[in-house]
């Protein structure tokens, strides 16, 4: 998909959504373990695109190995799958892909709660689990901030969340949470554009029982408000 003529190819099925045609690259990363411990370093250059829409909310990333819908500007999924079910078919029209190796939906929330001014305030709101030692009733006022890492199977799909509890800069007091849900199917298969919409149609109720998991009905309520 970094060809330019499939590029513009797949441009021209969606221009109406994203006018905005962009070179792109993405970087690989190497580590190395040795002795001195870990040492990274930099490794191949891959060219790549970028669509953009007008407001520059929504983005897709075609790249030689995969592809990507993005959105800074989320409001429902129903809207985010109408895109990406549009996306998955030019794909398949325009590249005919034979393999898919992993299918993810991932899901980046913040949360601002401008009563708490230190970790464990949050405490009432979240799974405490999400917050360490700051749920701890004898250490929480001293923790200033607050990370977690967790890697779930949950049969037919896996989901790694990670929690961040941290000072909200745009306020003087407040802390802001940020849940991190990376939902994906790894399985290795054919290329197939009614698979890859059941899947991700899966991996969002799979998101969705996960955030409903560790926020707390309260929390959930002033959300919907």
């Amino acid at each position: 998909m970094s060809d330019p003529a499939i590029a513009l190819r797949i441009q021209n099925d969606i221009r109406h959504d994203y006018p905005t045609l962009e070179q792109a690259s993405a970087a690989e990363m190497v580590v190395e373990a040795g002795p001195s411990g870990f040492q990274t370093s930099g490794g191949e250059v891959r060219p790549g695109w970028r669509l953009r829409s007008k407001d520059h909310q929504w983005t897709v990333i075609l790249m030689p190995d995969f592809f990507a819908l993005e959105s800074t500007g989320y409001t429902t999924w129903t809207e985010f799958n109408s895109r990406l079910e549009d996306l998955v078919e030019v794909i398949h029209s325009a590249y005919q892909p034979a393999l898919i190796q992993r299918i993810g939906l991932r899901y980046i929330d913040r949360i601002v709660y401008r009563q708490a001014s230190k970790p464990g305030h949050w405490v009432d709101l979240l799974e405490p689990s999400l917050l360490g030692l700051a749920a701890n009733p004898d250490l929480m006022e001293s923790v200033i901030g607050a990370q977690t890492f967790s890697h779930l199977d949950l049969g037919d799909a896996q989901v790694v969340l990670r929690s961040s509890c941290t000072p909200d800069p745009a306020a003087a007091n407040g802390y802001a949470t940020v849940l991190d849900t990376d939902c994906f199917d790894g399985r290795a298969r054919a290329f197939d554009v009614l698979d890859i919409k059941q899947t991700a149609q899966k991996l969002h109720r799979r998101a969705l029982q996960v955030f409903q998991a560790v926020v707390k009905p309260e929390l959930l309520e002033s959300l919907k408000s």
